[in-house]
This record gives structure tokens, C-alpha cells and sequence, in this order.
């Protein structure tokens, strides 16, 4: 029943009497009759709405059927049948307590805040629960919901204070783990190679002329078409800038140790241990074998750190210094001292753009994170993984070599004090006088009267280990994007399908990684040595020419080691039905090979072909897929269910006729 009479002194403010009043509530003592709403029940006469023996009122004289017509209104149709779901609704507020309502009766304003706080946090706590009922990854339940905890951070502050721990982590286990230097070495060999990512001239005359004619200025447009050089020319051209980076790639290092490919290697190796490398464009006139002055220069990515004096500084964050549109300007390096102890406390500020303002230094790292400055070593996400499985492998060779340690113990009747054992060795004691046995491979070892042996058989290694390491090793190689085959270099149950999709999935990371150094590195050092040698006069190009086609000058092509096939006669038939039914062209082809164009394969060719008419050497007549012998499918037990040979007697389609 309720009150229809309400304490003044409880009345807040003139709409909280407003409120009372139209609830059907008045302030006890007031002169104004009550109002009376519908469903507030009379307590003088018993009855509600001042009519005896209604016991409701005329609004809510409904039927069950209205009231569901209602409810149906409301929430929508029912699932089935016309049954109608009550929809969800927010939870009550909590009560106000005993000292909620001490705070209100002395202040107010106060209550009215704690009430809102409360009313909030029951929000919250009510969505995270709704949320765990959705998606089972926010579960906050007794199993994941308290011990997996995330930090809520930025990339830039999580790492600023884990990223020195991963990097020393990871070249730790570079240096001690076998897996962990093993598919780090595979991918400077499959990525880099023992040739290097190689840029290749490709200067064109086409494309030139297309350059020309789309200049605004009609004068630029005659010099610069009175500039092109002709085919010849151009293949002239090609070829000197090909041998000039022949020429300079030995000394490319500016500290005249390593050569242009030893430097791919340690960008290489460093990018995917430490996540990170730095590489600083730099000239060098000292060297006279030297034929352009442009050096390189690696940048170890431990010395990049935030100066002490600019901790505070918002627009340096991790070393890297940004500008107030969160653009790249500069990169704080430590200096070395030249010695082992480290590096100084001064630091070197390298800005990314020159005098002249080209890049001069480069940053290579994944950029996982928009706002992401720094790199992740390559190991990070199995870190963890690979550490424990290790150090299992490890208990595991010292429990057999425990087991494999025999040794033989006398039990004498007599007291045995003051003897030594037979090979003799004092036991050790412990502080608290506890002797320590030793026991070595076929030691001999005295006992006490009241001392006995027990034998501890471990059966190591058990029948799970091998599995377990199989399992764990799949799951670091899904984890690392590398195929299983090349991170443990096992082939011994990998047939020619297998390993064909084995170095598919591969080729695409090593594609994607030999990107990553022509988008960045390689399309910045090449401008510059053809620049280097057009400035030095070691290629002959008309000034005005470079001045308007410069990226016509510059432009090339860029090609890494080449993948040998897995079985060449398969996949060399395959290529040549491909390109007699046109599914292919020569210039993929030689792409494939990756150290010349399909012109100039044509034109190594057609020399060839002149040569052996001069000298008169007789040839065997060229093959046709026709003429190569079929491909036998795989021996059984060899094959994965799916045979790799192609049909070697499947002739061309012959060209339709063109309509009359």
C-alpha cells in the first residue's frame, strides 16, 4: 500500500513537489486535495478512484488479449504461435542505504551524485555481463575472467616498455636455439641469397617518348623529344650502368667491410631478430676503386632511443621524431664509443630528408599498428613457445644422461665411520650439515649400516615426446608464416605435391619481404647511383634530357635469387604448354629467372644462333612437348592422392580461322 502523504522535509525542489503532486501524493498538512491517479488505492475508503468494490480503474479494465496485443505492439511478434517474448529491460536501481540516506539529509546534491555513481557502475557491470552472454572472447566467468588480463595501452607505450626485453630475448635465443637461428638463417638465404636483391636497369625508349609527349610545355616537349636517346643507345646505357653496379657493390659499405649483398644479409638477419633496422644513405669520396661515391651505412636498431633530455617531449616518442602533422622528421641515434662497454651517453639527431631534401636514412620494420613507430622482433608471438620447448628438451637430455650414470653401492654390516668413499671423494654438507652424494658414471659409493638405495626409473624420453615436439614445432611454423618443411628441413615424407605447395606458400612470404626492400630501400639508393654516375661523367646522358626525364633515366626493374624448381623437367614442360596455349608470355618466364628481360634473352639468343652458324657446330634439333617422353605418375605411397605430372602429349589448339 502507499503512502499518500509525503514528509516536507524530504521535498528537494519545486519539481520534485511537482512530481509528488502528480503522482497522486501530496505533503502531509497541505491544504490542496490529493490528486488521484489511476491504480493508487485510497486508504481511507478502501476501495480505488473513490468506487467501492471496483478494486480497478477503467483504464485498466483489459482483457488477457488486449494486454498481449499490447505486449506484442510493444515488443514485436512472438518467436511462433503468437507468444510474445518480454523484452529484455535494465535492472532496477539498488536501494539506497541507511548512510546514502544520512549523505542526502545533510546534503542533497551529494546524494544525488552517489546515487548517479552507483547507478552507473550497475550499467556497467549489467553491459560487461550482456557482453559476455554475446561474444564468448569477453566472457569475464571463473575461467577467463580473471586471469586473462590485457593491457589496455597504446602500441607505442606497450612497447616502450617490453620492447628492449623482446629484442634481447630474441637474439638470445638466436644465439643458443636451434630453431630459432635456423629459420632466421633459411630466410636470409631464401629472401637475400648468395646474389643479393639486385636492381636492373630498364630504361626504355617507348616509355620515354610517352614521358615527352605528356609534358604541359610545349617547348619541354621538343627538347625533351630531341633529347631521347635511340635503341641502341639505350642498350648501351643499360649495360654501363649494369657493369658500374657490378663495379661498386664490394665497396658499398662505408665502413669498407662489406659488400652490397654481405649488407642485404645483415639487414636481413637484423630485421627479423630485432624487428627493426636502420639504414643511412651516405657518400664516401676516400675510396678510389669506388666508382660513385654512394655509401651505405647499417644502423644497429638498440641504439635508437628517446634522448634523456626529451623524455618529456610529446613529439618524440621511442627515438623517432615527429612533427605536429605526426609526420617522420628525424631519428635519435646513440653514439658509439668505439669500445665494449657499450655506447656513449650522447646522442647523434639524424633528420629523414638531406639538404636537398631527399630521404637519407631509412627505418625497415612491419608496421602492424597505425600508430605504431617501433618494430616487433620476427619471434615474438612463440617466444614464449620456443623458449619452453627448448628448455624441455634440455631436462629431457639431462634426465637420460642421469639414467645412463651407473653406479654401484657397498653395504657394509659394521659401521662404516671415518671411511671415505672408494673413489676418494668427500661427500658435501649442506649449511645445516645435510651431506650431498655425488654421484658420477661408474662411480663406486660406501653406504651407512641403516642407509639403503632406491632407484628412480624416469622412462625418459616417453612415448608422447616426439609427437608433442612434431605438434609444437607445426604450431611455430603456422605461427611464423614458414613452411614446416623449410623450418625443420625434413623431406623425408613430403612428396612432389607437398613440397610444390610448400614453396608456394613460402614464395609469397619471400615475395612479400623482397617488396618490402624495393618499396623502401632499393628505389632510393638507385636514383642516386645513377645521379652519382651521371654526375661523375661514368655514363654519357644529355643534360636537358635528365633534367626532364630523370625517372625516365632511373627507372628500373628489381629481382632476387632465383627459386630452383622442385622437379625441372615437370616444370619446364608445364611452362612450355603454358606458352603455346597462351597462357603464359616469355616475359614471365624470364622474370622467373630474375636476372634478365626476355629481350635480351632473345638477343643472347639470336647471337648464339649466329655464332654456332659461323663456326659450324652441328646441333641437336630443338624438343617439342610432342617429343619430350610422358611423365610417369608418383610410385604409390610416394603421392598425397594427387598426381603432379602433366600430360606431356597434349597438343596446341589449333588457332580458329578469322571470318571471311
Amino acid at each position: 500500500m502507499v503512502d499518500r502523504y509525503v514528509d516536507p522535509r524530504k521535498i528537494r525542489s519545486e519539481s520534485h513537489l511537482q512530481r509528488i503532486r502528480s503522482a497522486g501524493r501530496r505533503p502531509r498538512g497541505a491544504d490542496a486535495d490529493p490528486v488521484v491517479c489511476p491504480g493508487i488505492r485510497d486508504q481511507r475508503s478502501g476501495s480505488k478512484n473513490g468506487r467501492p468494490g471496483s478494486g480497478q480503474c477503467d483504464d485498466q479494465r483489459t482483457s488477457k488479449r488486449s494486454r498481449r496485443r499490447k505486449r506484442a505492439k510493444r515488443d514485436g511478434p512472438g518467436p511462433k504461435g503468437g507468444i510474445v517474448t518480454r523484452r529484455r529491460r535494465l535492472p532496477r536501481p539498488v536501494k539506497s542505504t541507511r548512510f546514502d540516506k544520512m549523505v542526502e539529509s545533510v546534503s542533497p546534491a551529494m546524494g544525488v551524485r552517489r546515487a548517479a555513481a552507483r547507478r552507473v557502475l550497475q550499467l556497467e557491470r549489467y553491459r560487461q555481463k550482456q557482453l559476455g552472454r554475446t561474444y564468448e572472447a569477453a566472457k569475464n566467468d571463473r575461467l577467463r575472467g580473471y586471469d586473462w588480463a590485457v593491457e589496455r595501452v597504446s602500441t607505442d607505450q606497450a612497447l616502450d616498455e617490453d620492447l628492449e626485453s623482446i629484442r634481447w630475448r630474441a637474439r638470445d635465443l638466436y644465439r643458443n636455439d636451434a630453431v630459432v637461428s635456423g629459420v632466421i638463417e633459411d630466410r636470409v638465404q631464401k629472401i637475400v641469397g648468395d646474389v643479393g636483391i639486385q636492381p636492373i636497369p630498364q630504361i626504355d625508349v617507348a616509355e620515354m617518348t610517352a614521358r615527352a609527349n605528356n609534358l604541359s610545355s610545349p617547348h619541354e616537349r621538343r627538347e625533351a623529344m630531341a633529347s631521347i636517346p635511340t635503341e641502341d643507345e639505350v642498350s648501351e646505357l643499360n649495360a654501363t650502368l649494369s657493369t658500374l653496379w657490378d663495379e661498386w657493390q664490394p665497396h658499398s659499405d662505408a665502413a669498407g667491410l662489406l659488400s652490397f649483398v654481405d649488407q642485404e644479409q645483415q639487414i636481413q638477419r637484423n630485421w627479423d631478430n630485432d624487428g627493426e633496422i636502420l639504414v643511412l644513405i651516405t657518400f664516401d669520396e676516400t675510396d678510389d676503386d669506388k666508382p660513385v661515391p654512394l655509401a651505405l651505412r647499417v644502423i644497429n636498431a638498440a641504439r635508437l632511443e628517446t634522448p634523456l633530455n626529451e623524455v618529456s617531449n610529446p613529439l618524440i616518442r621511442l627515438g623517432v621524431e615527429y612533427d605536429e602533422n605526426d609526420k617522420r622528421i628525424a631519428y635519435h641515434i646513440r653514439e658509439s664509443n668505439g669500445s665494449l662497454d657499450g655506447y656513449s651517453t650522447t646522442y647523434l639527431r639524424i633528420p629523414i630528408r638531406d639538404g636537398n631534401n631527399r630521404i637519407q636514412i631509412v627505418h625497415l620494420f612491419e608496421q602492424q599498428w597505425p600508430d605504431q613507430s617501433r618494430g616487433v622482433p620476427y619471434i615474438s608471438p612463440v617466444a614464449t613457445k620456443i623458449k619452453d620447448l627448448k628448455d624441455w628438451d634440455e631436462n629431457e637430455l639431462v634426465a637420460k644422461a642421469m639414467e645412463s650414470a651407473l653406479a654401484i653401492f657397498i653395504k657394509k654390516a659394521g659401521s662404516s665411520e671415518g671411511l671415505f668413499p672408494a673413489n676418494d671423494e668427500v661427500d658435501e654438507t649442506t649449511p645445516t650439515g645435510d651431506r650431498i652424494k655425488n654421484i658420477r658414471t661408474g662411480s663406486i659409493n660406501y653406504l651407512e649400516v641403516d642407509e639403503s638405495i632406491e632407484t628412480v626409473n624416469p622412462q625418459r624420453p616417453g612415448s608422447n615426446y616426439a609427437p608433442f615436439v612434431e605438434w609444437q614445432t607445426l604450431r611455430i611454423a603456422g605461427a611464423l608464416c614458414w613452411p614446416y618443411e623449410w623450418l625443420v628441413k625434413d623431406y623425408r615424407r613430403t612428396s612432389f605435391s607437398a613440397g610444390r605447395l610448400a614453396g608456394i606458400d613460402g614464395g609469397i612470404v619471400i615475395r612479400h619481404r623482397q617488396r618490402k626492400y624495393n618499396d623502401h630501400l632499393l628505389r632510393l639508393i638507385w636514383p642516386r647511383f645513377v645521379e652519382q654516375a651521371f654526375l661523375s661523367g661514368q655514363v654519357q646522358i644529355d643534360p636537358i634530357g635528365w633534367n626532364l626525364l630523370r625517372k625516365s633515366f632511373t627507372r628500373y626493374r628489381y629481382a632476387g635469387p632465383v627459386r630452383p624448381p622442385v622437379d625441372i623437367l615437370k616444370e619446364t614442360q608445364a611452362m612450355v604448354l603454358m606458352i603455346q596455349n597462351r597462357l603464359a608470355t616469355y616475359a614471365e618466364y624470364y622474370a622467373s629467372k630474375g636476372q634478365q628481360s626476355y629481350a635480351d634473352a632473345f638477343r643472347q639468343i639470336a647471337k648464339e644462333q649466329d655464332l654456332i652458324e659461323d663456326l659450324a657446330i652441328a646441333m641437336l634439333p630443338a624438343a617439342s612437348p610432342e617429343g619430350v617422353p610422358k611423365i610417369e605418375d608418383e610410385p604409390a605411397g610416394e603421392s598425397d592422392g594427387e598426381s603432379a605430372s602433366v600430360p606431356a602429349t597434349t597438343p596446341a589448339p589449333e588457332p580458329a580461322e578469322a571470318p571471311q
